[in-house]
Order: C-alpha cells, then sequence, then structure tokens
C-alpha cells in the first residue's frame, strides 16, 4: 500500500525550477552570513554559488525528503551544506593552480 503523503504533494513544489529556486534563497543567506569575512572570500563564495550548475546533488536531497514524506524545507541547511561541499571540491583545485 503507498504512502497517501508521498502523493499529497503540490505541484509547484515537485517542479525542479521551484527547488532550484528554494535552494538558491537559503545559499543567498547563508552566503550573507560571511558579512565578517575578508573580501577576497566572500568574492570566492558569492562567486562559485552564483554561478554554480544544475544544482542536482541538493534538489535530490530534497525530493529524497518529500518520497519520504517530510516536508522538503526541514533539510534545506543539509542541501545547502551539500552544495557548498560541491562547489568547493570544484573551485578549491583552480584557486590553488592558480595561486601556485
Amino acid at each position: 500500500m503507498s504512502n497517501p503523503r508521498i502523493y499529497d504533494l503540490k505541484a509547484n513544489e515537485l517542479y525542479p525550477g521551484f527547488l532550484i529556486k528554494e535552494v538558491n534563497k537559503s545559499l543567498g543567506y547563508y552566503v550573507k552570513k560571511y558579512k565578517e569575512s575578508p573580501d577576497i572570500l566572500k568574492e570566492a563564495i558569492k562567486y562559485s554559488v552564483e554561478n554554480s550548475g544544475k544544482r542536482f546533488r541538493p534538489i535530490l536531497c530534497l525530493l529524497t525528503a518529500k518520497s519520504l514524506g517530510k516536508d522538503y524545507r526541514a533539510v534545506l541547511p543539509t542541501a545547502c551544506a551539500i552544495e557548498f561541499i560541491h562547489t568547493m571540491s570544484q573551485s578549491v583545485p583552480e584557486i590553488m593552480a592558480i595561486t601556485f
């Protein structure tokens, strides 16, 4: 028997474009928390997050929560952490190549 909560979803909450906007808003919130950091670090964080790709990893995290009958907003911090880690794994080698 299927879980009725899984299928009782608003259509816009499942659409990836909607979830990407939610992730981007949350990422922006966390980036703003670095306001006391050195300018070069803030610029690097902002650049890497704003110029990122499809947000596949955080979207997968949010959809997994939804498929388990949970509110996707409860895992937004986790989804953002996943995206920050992925973005950093892509950016750090480039930064190291430029500086050394």
